[in-house]
């Protein structure tokens, strides 16, 4: 598990030197089977692309990966306010693991028959990281006044979230979306590793689509690009900024993007639309 800042303690404060003769903390196998189970969680999110690729199923995608990553770096923020030999925090930990594994089946449905199961098991899993604040906020590990903030956040993130699990279509995306901006509405700077892997790993994402058609096609994608360059640069300039800033940030040049390519006809399926492969054509 990932060393994070306790709740409450502002981001880039100094670590205080660790005593002589004190052990360092050393992560126990509970900690790393309720890792790998959110590893898989994750992995799960590629399933929402594998039989249908287009830019709405993207977003989709996105928007699972977003809602799954939050509750793992909202969940590690909380263990790491707890003491190592807590039974609080194996407790949490084990059914947070078994909640997470069934937020990982239900994921590549998430957004069809199996919503509500979905939901349901990630909530459990964002009220138990709740709890973690606060028993941590019993030793002096978290402030009251963090806990109630994100305690207001996540109640109106999740009663969003199962108003759209009732709804379908666009409704349910709108409705999770805004649960998502208003449970990232936290005034705490985002973590650099959390960071780079939004920033870069979209970034990776769009440099990927570009070299292969490049390679393939030979054409250049300026577009993905451009919003790959931007994207690496919010990372580099987005050292204490707020979460939900540079979510927002990545949201507009991904959204930007998909406008861009849409109106020029160069997406998912306008890229393969009216292209003609050299084999199938006939004699001029």
């Amino acid at each position: 598990m990932s060393p994070l800042p306790a709740l409450g303690v502002p981001a880039g404060t100094p670590e205080p030197p660790a005593a002589p003769g004190v052990p360092q903390r050393r992560t126990a196998p509970v900690e790393l089977l309720w890792d790998l189970v959110f590893v898989f969680a994750i992995t799960q999110v590629t399933a929402l692309l594998a039989h249908h690729l287009s830019w709405g199923r993207l977003g989709e995608a996105m928007l699972a990966l977003a809602l799954v990553w939050w509750a793992w770096s909202a969940f590690v923020w909380a263990a790491n306010a707890q003491p190592p030999d807590s039974r609080t925090l194996r407790a949490c930990l084990l059914a947070a693991t078994v909640l997470i594994f069934l937020v990982g089946l239900a994921l590549p449905q998430a957004f069809g028959a199996e919503a509500l199961l979905f939901l349901s098991a990630y909530a459990l899993v964002r009220f138990l990281h709740l709890a973690l604040y606060v028993d941590a906020s019993r030793s002096g590990n978290a402030a009251w006044s963090a806990i109630a903030g994100f305690a207001v956040t996540i109640v109106i993130g999740m009663a969003l979230l199962f108003a759209g699990a009732i709804a379908h279509g666009w409704g349910r995306v709108a409705l999770w979306t805004l649960a998502l901006a208003i449970d990232y509405s936290v005034t705490a700077p985002m973590p650099s590793g959390t960071r780079l892997a939004l920033c870069g790993g979209v970034a990776v994402y769009l440099l990927g689509i570009a070299a292969f058609r490049l390679r393939l096609l030979g054409e250049a994608s300026t577009g993905r690009c451009g919003v790959a360059v931007a994207l690496l640069a919010l990372f580099a300039i987005g050292g204490g900024r707020p979460a939900w800033a540079i979510g927002a940030g990545i949201a507009a040049l991904v959204c930007a993007l998909c406008v861009l390519e849409s109106v020029l006809g160069q997406g998912p399926e306008g890229e393969s639309a009216g292209r003609v492969p050299e084999a199938n054509r006939g004699p001029a």
